[in-house]
């Protein structure tokens, strides 16, 4: 009796570690709706991502008929030879910084009330007769006094054909782009277009219109730039220069 008690209660505990027909029934029904849920929308989207491939690749082979010489590695192939001798970016480099870096460099910021940019724009532009206000010009006078060597640099520049700023590394995204790069030669032009007013201020109209062309040169950093961004860049560039150049000339200061 024992012995078959026993026996009797192993099978029902076997039994009951055994897993029902529910439960596989669920496991089914579980896999069954990940198929449906995962599986057919993951098919449709491999799909689509391989015939996004093959669309991209006949695009390419289109580009290629068209613009054989479309390529990253192509365009800076075509970029015109330029001797470090005959580059002037070391100094746009070098005046930009000893421009940011002057102590008065804050008495010229843009963010400044009453500063330089402020006559600028509300004066010099609209009515070029005006000479620069007394405490702006003491300003640059001590500036370049403080700095001899930035307006040695600054002459400097006209000993040069152009410059060029270094290309940066081609980006997934033309936006993604530092524009720390772009940032130097901007710094230049103002430091350029300080010291011309300054001349101008100072009835000194031939190392006025240095300064203006040492402008343009720095205006061709970007005459060979692959980027969007920096050709405009460049264009607001030159733009500035022109503005400059035609303002002087209408009033018979400039050669």
């Amino acid at each position: 009796m024992h012995h078959e008690y026993s026996a009797s209660t192993s099978d029902i505990s076997a039994a009951e570690k055994k897993p029902g027909r529910w439960f596989w029934r669920v496991v089914v029904l579980s896999l069954s709706l990940l198929g449906l849920v995962i599986g057919l929308p993951g098919t449709w989207l491999i799909y689509v991502w391989h015939q996004g491939k093959a669309e991209v690749a006949r695009a390419l082979e289109e580009t290629d008929k068209l613009y054989p010489n479309w390529r990253w590695d192509d365009l800076v192939a075509q970029r015109e030879p330029l001797d470090p001798s005959e580059d002037a970016w070391p100094i746009v480099v070098e005046l930009s910084r000893r421009f940011r870096t002057h102590p008065r460099a804050s008495e010229f910021s843009r963010s400044r009330p009453g500063s330089f940019w402020d006559w600028y724009h509300e004066e010099a532009l609209k009515h070029p007769n005006r000479s620069l206000p007394p405490h702006l010009k003491e300003s640059i006078n001590h500036w370049q006094a403080d700095d001899p060597i930035l307006v040695q640099c600054a002459f400097q520049l006209l000993q040069y054909r152009r410059a060029r700023i270094p290309l940066s590394p081609m980006q997934p995204d033309p936006y993604m782009v530092s524009l720390g790069m772009y940032d130097i030669p901007r710094g230049t032009m103002n430091a350029l277009q300080l010291l011309h007013e300054g001349f101008c201020s100072e009835k000194r109209f031939r190392e006025a219109e240095a300064m203006l062309l040492a402008q343009w040169v720095v205006a061709t950093c970007f005459d060979d730039e692959l980027y969007a961004l920096g050709q405009i860049a460049g264009l607001q560039l030159a733009g500035r220069a022109v503005r400059q150049i035609e303002r002087h000339l209408a009033l018979g200061e400039l050669s």
